[in-house]
């Protein structure tokens, strides 16, 4: 895993813990597309021991941050 994506989770998470105690949801909403943009990310840097399960895994990765977005 890149170092960038190990930096950001984190604190994109700890942002996203704050923005929920504190009632704000429209910068919840954008910040829980990036997390799930970083998981994108982080499957299409893997690489593919099985490239049809990894491709479903990516599909279903995708359509999961379209129902976060």
């Amino acid at each position: 895993m890149p170092l960038w994506i190990a930096i950001s989770a984190p604190l994109l998470f700890i942002a996203l813990q704050w923005t929920i105690k504190n009632d704000r949801p429209h910068p919840g909403v954008a910040i829980k597309a990036c997390l799930s943009a970083l998981f994108v990310a982080t499957a299409l840097l893997q690489p593919a021991e099985a490239p049809f399960y990894g491709r479903l895994i990516l599909l279903g990765l995708v359509l999961s941050m379209g129902g976060d977005v």
